[in-house]
């Protein structure tokens, strides 16, 4: 039912990060185990993008670049994407996708490819599906973008997840009107098909917080041992 045992995987750990989003548990005061130093950490400018963008996605190519897409850039959807390179600190505009896409998800492909899935258009009603039943693929090489199979399920803000088989899980995200997913698909590059995989227990959109917490029940005061009833009684 859940598929293979990387997707059961994934989706338990997509699981426990979404609960863990919404829990309000004791917050982490000591060093992260591997974390940089702050004493010795600092960031250091670098070159401008070519388009200022938020909504976006950011991905690392297998060459070291970077690659965003997407997103939205004052009063407009964005399908345009950059290329960031380290040696030199600059960007460099590459192909657009076929659709602009707000809020889209990208995972890396074995062949050093990008799968982009999912996103919303800009200001599009909310009885339309978002742009996020199709998914394109990009091409470092080429800089060119290639529309492949389509989401059984339009989301947006969802999570993509590569597997250690080669394969891409996509999953949660909502509609363009608050509704929350909390099902998956799985891409198979090899086919270039998305299929429909085991659902989370909750969504990563924020499913869990609508969960109320239980009203606390009052307790009631214990009653007094019989020693003090006696002492009372005497007493009196």
């Amino acid at each position: 039912m859940f598929g293979s045992r990387q997707v059961r995987r994934a989706l338990l750990v997509l699981s426990v990060l979404s609960v863990a989003s919404c829990e309000h548990g004791p917050s982490v005061t000591g060093p992260v185990p591997g974390a940089p130093s702050l004493s010795t950490s600092a960031f250091g400018g670098t070159g401008s993008a070519v388009n200022g963008r938020f909504a976006h996605v950011a991905m690392r190519l297998s060459d070291g670049r970077v690659l965003v897409a997407g997103g939205i850039s004052g009063i407009s959807g964005l399908k345009t994407a950059e290329l960031y390179d380290p040696t030199t600190g600059t960007w460099s505009v590459t192909g657009s996708m076929a659709w602009e896409r707000i809020g889209l998800a990208a995972a890396p492909l074995p062949n050093g490819r990008v799968i982009v899935a999912g996103g919303a258009r800009f200001n599009q009603a909310c009885a339309d599906p978002p742009a996020g039943n199709s998914t394109e693929i990009y091409d470092p090489a080429t800089g060119a973008w290639t529309l492949t199979g389509n989401l059984t399920q339009s989301r947006t803000s969802g999570l993509a997840v590569a597997l250690a088989d080669g394969r891409v899980l996509f999953a949660g995200g909502s509609s363009r009107c608050g509704v929350v997913y909390a099902n998956a698909d799985v891409y198979n590059p090899a086919t270039g098909v998305w299929t429909a995989t085991g659902a989370m227990c909750c969504s990563p959109m924020g499913a869990c917080s609508s969960r109320a917490a239980p009203a606390p029940v009052p307790s009631r005061p214990s009653p007094p041992p019989r020693s003090m009833i006696r002492r009372r009684a005497r007493g009196r």
